[in-house]
């Protein structure tokens, strides 16, 4: 309840800037808010993340080719192993 009640909020209060942006930054940007306060209400970065491309992809602002590319990156990969190590040994 609290959450949809500040992404109501802040989408309401940054509406006025939103709708005057070009139709891909105005997305881009609205993504980018109810991103934030979602994880400022502690959500799972890597669920909001995922449901930020997702949404992107869905409007067009982000082809899955362009979305998919980013994972092809060494430094992604890394990443994504050192998360992985990280949550194996804070398990264990």
């Amino acid at each position: 309840g609290t959450l949809l009640v500040s992404l109501g909020a802040a989408l309401a209060l940054l509406a006025p800037v939103l709708l005057r942006l070009p139709r891909k930054a105005g997305i881009t940007a609205a993504v980018l808010v109810v991103a934030l306060v979602q994880m400022a209400f502690d959500l799972p970065p890597d669920q909001v993340l995922l449901e930020c491309v997702v949404v992107l992809c869905l409007t067009k602002v982000l082809s899955v080719k362009d979305a998919l590319e980013g994972f092809a990156s060494e430094g992604v990969v890394a990443v994504g192993v050192m998360c992985a190590v990280a949550a194996s040994a804070s398990a264990t």
